[in-house]
């Protein structure tokens, strides 16, 4: 048996090694993330110039509202304007932002932002070479482990803007505590293990859901035999303190996330939601961030043409990584390569989304139309029940239905999971599950060499090379840091008003937090995971300008100037002579890429 199964079992951990792999993980960093650390202070890393620029605004907001005037920085006044926005709609990733507080105050929120980013790396990595070492006895498992969930395709793609999911560093140390307080009953393991899934919570409210949802599948494969585990008051004891540790550490951030809950105001529409769901191909098609076939699996094998949506999507954790967990299960100790599979198997299950996909589309199951109006109604019915509120059931077919999966049963009885969105993000679940998995394979294989060797080392080192080539990425794309010109004419601007950028699509984008820095004008619209109802009952009214009855509305918004991009007059024709023919607009700002138009009563 590799993984030790006695408390009293000691574990080949000192300094030197540590140090050592945690300058091999900066290192490493460094060179897969590359040219970032060149520009630190300058830009932030991104595919488009949206969810990352809402997050560098929100560690400037943090540090303006907590350090600068000692508020709360939940509500947001001059966003959405006038009706304001909770921050509740949306993740904070407490566990990460505030620790940057200090870096954002020394070199700015894009620093911050990009150290957040890079230590994410290494410090998963860690947690991972922590954790695999203690369950394996093999430093040069844990160092492998470190490296496959570090730099695993699936949070590679989340660098481009998706700040809390980065945030995967806490994950490798609660499974690590939970087998230590299956394992030895210590309440000291038990509080630890409390303390990190809340710290992994507060990181992100998916990995919240994700793990708690998961972590109790472990927990009750490993306990097993269960009339035995039921009995020991101690596990009943530290599961306690457990409990009570997390509770204490999220309660206070997660209580104005729970009065949103409770006006329905944190639910994603199930046709929104099912749209998001994997498929069981997404495990198996390789990184489209390789430089040497990377080009042609985006153009051929993902499974939408769409990039930004294509990367929710890239969850494969690589062939050697599946070659040394199918060994690690197939040789390593039979009760926890069971649960780690088990665990790994309900992650790929919930990914999979509310209904079945085959390679980006949902499957439907021809049926005739009475069938089909039947199934289609009684969804529609109860989605009315369990939400308060009419939403038809809209995924069906009039001649098909789909193929109903387990999450889909949680979207309906559990509140908080109707705010997940994109379920394929429990794969991240099953990259940690398998990572495991490879650590022991290449822990049993080590042992099962006569004496160590040069050898074995060697080999150990190949393994850990040919990972780091098959997750070797091309360089990261990156957005300046800097103020349009636009927004210093509009900071100039006398009086008290509001601007809207239009589009119907360009009012929806991080960019609009972060100019809002710059410019210090209220701004009509905003972004986040989730929007005001009183700013999306408009929809109809923003996308029709410039028509007259939406410069009503937005003269009711306090609306003095809209802006539009240069480039948005070629993707929408007919845009430039509408607002020509439109006598209520007036252009008083044109730098050629941008202009802002006044609006007239």
């Amino acid at each position: 048996m590799i993984a030790p199964e006695s408390p009293a079992e000691t574990h080949p951990l000192n300094w030197r090694w540590s140090l050592g792999v945690l300058l091999f993980l900066l290192t490493t960093t460094l060179v897969m993330t590359r040219p970032l650390a060149l520009r630190l202070t300058t830009a932030v890393p991104g595919w488009v110039w949206n969810d990352n620029a809402e997050y560098v605004w929100k560690l400037w907001w943090l540090k303006h509202t907590i350090l600068d005037r000692g508020v709360s920085p939940f509500w947001v006044s001059h966003i959405f304007y006038p009706f304001g926005y909770s921050l509740a709609n949306g993740e904070l990733s407490f566990s990460q932002t505030l620790p940057a507080l200090v870096i954002t105050l020394t070199w700015g929120p894009a620093a911050a932002y990009n150290i957040l980013a890079l230590s994410s790396f290494v410090l998963t990595g860690f947690a991972a070479y922590l954790w695999l070492t203690w369950l394996s006895g093999d430093r040069m498992a844990g160092l492998l482990a470190g490296i496959i969930l570090a730099y695993v395709p699936y949070r590679y793609h989340m660098l481009g803007g998706q700040l809390p999911l980065l945030g995967t560093q806490w994950m490798p140390l609660v499974f690590l505590y939970l087998e230590r307080t299956v394992r030895c009953r210590r309440l000291r393991d038990a509080a630890l293990l409390g303390l990190f899934y809340g710290l992994n919570a507060l990181a992100s409210w998916y990995y919240a859901a994700m793990v708690g949802l998961l972590a109790p599948v472990y927990a009750l494969t490993r306990a097993h035999p269960w009339r035995e585990s039921l009995a020991d008051h101690r596990l009943w004891a530290c599961t306690l303190v457990a409990l009570t540790t997390a509770s204490l550490l999220i309660g206070p951030a997660a209580w104005p996330y729970l009065q949103a809950q409770t006006t329905g105001g944190l639910t994603h529409p199930l046709s929104e939601t099912d749209q998001w769901s994997a498929s069981l191909t997404d495990y198996l098609i390789p990184s489209m961030f390789h430089p040497l076939w990377g080009p042609w699996v985006a153009v051929h094998l993902t499974p939408t043409t769409e990039l930004w949506r294509a990367f929710e999507f890239v969850l494969t954790w690589g062939f050697i990584t599946s070659l040394l967990a199918l060994y690690g299960w197939r040789w390593g100790p039979r009760p926890l390569t069971r649960t780690l599979a088990i665990t790994a198997g309900f992650a790929v299950l919930f990914s999979l989304g509310t209904t079945l996909h085959l390679h980006g589309r949902p499957l439907r199951i021809p049926v005739p139309p009475a069938v089909a109006r039947t199934f289609n109604d009684g969804f529609t019915a109860l989605l009315s029940s369990v939400q308060g509120q009419p939403e038809a059931y809209d995924i069906g077919r009039p001649n098909a239905v789909p193929v109903p999966l387990p999450s889909l049963l949680l979207y309906l009885l559990v509140p908080p999971c109707r705010g997940l969105r994109v379920w394929s993000r429990f794969g991240m679940v099953a990259d940690l599950m398998v990572t495991a998995l490879a650590g022991l394979g290449l822990a049993v294989w080590r042992r099962q060499q006569k004496t160590p060797s040069r050898a074995t080392t060697a080999g150990s080192l190949l393994f850990m090379a040919l990972v780091l080539f098959e997750f070797w990425t091309i360089p990261y794309q990156s957005y300046p840091i800097t103020p349009r010109p636009v927004d210093g004419w509009l900071a100039r601007q006398p009086g008290d008003f509001a601007i809207i950028q239009l589009p119907y699509a360009a009012a929806l984008n991080g960019q609009q937090l972060w100019y809002s820095r710059y410019h210090g004008k209220n701004v009509a619209s905003g972004y986040g995971s989730f929007f005001p109802p009183e700013f999306t009952e408009h929809k109809a009214d923003l996308r029709a300008f410039p028509a007259n009855e939406s410069l009503d509305l937005l003269r009711a918004w306090k609306v003095r100037y809209v802006l539009i991009g240069a480039d948005d007059f070629n993707e929408w024709p007919g845009l430039a002579s509408a607002i020509a023919a439109q006598p209520r607009l007036s252009l008083a700002y044109d730098d050629g890429t941008i202009r802002a138009y006044e609006v007239r009563p």
